[in-house]
């Protein structure tokens, strides 16, 4: 079991992490939900011209945006690893039952699917938890 400073606990990455490097264009804090942003056209058809910097994240402020969860805190610029897919213990933002799909809601939190409605699933409910409290979740993006 991983625990990062920021007390993001990863239960099982079913064996390879998924997981990538991004730079950050804002500071982040770790478990925040990040999306993707960035200049068009910042890689050709070449692996050659790929460098971790292409890749941009920043704080996810809608489901249909989400491309991972941040696993460490980092500052403007730094370049911050982002999980794509695993276990998670992530806070409810309300309560959450075991079994249903999960959507963002706040800057680091989960919702049912059905309460939200219209918001993208991230992931799926494992266990149960109040809102407020937490529940494991099987997160993806």
């Amino acid at each position: 079991m991983a625990v990062n400073p920021n007390g993001l606990v990863m239960l099982n990455d079913f064996g390879n992490p998924r997981v990538f490097s991004a730079k950050a264009i804002e500071t982040i804090s770790g478990g925040w939900f990040v999306s993707a942003s960035g200049a068009a056209d910042a890689v050709s058809s070449g692996a050659d011209s790929f460098a971790t910097e292409d890749l941009v994240v920043a704080h996810c402020t809608n489901g249909s945006n989400f491309v991972g969860i941040a696993l460490n805190t980092i500052a403007s610029g730094g370049k911050v690893a982002v999980a794509i897919d695993g276990m998670y213990i992530v806070r409810c933002g309300e309560n959450c039952v075991a079994g249903q799909q999960v959507t963002m809601i706040g800057t680091d939190a989960v919702a049912p699917q059905l309460i939200i409605g219209s918001n993208t699933a991230i992931g799926r409910a494992l266990t149960e938890g109040a809102s407020g409290n937490f529940c494991v979740a099987l997160m993806y993006a």
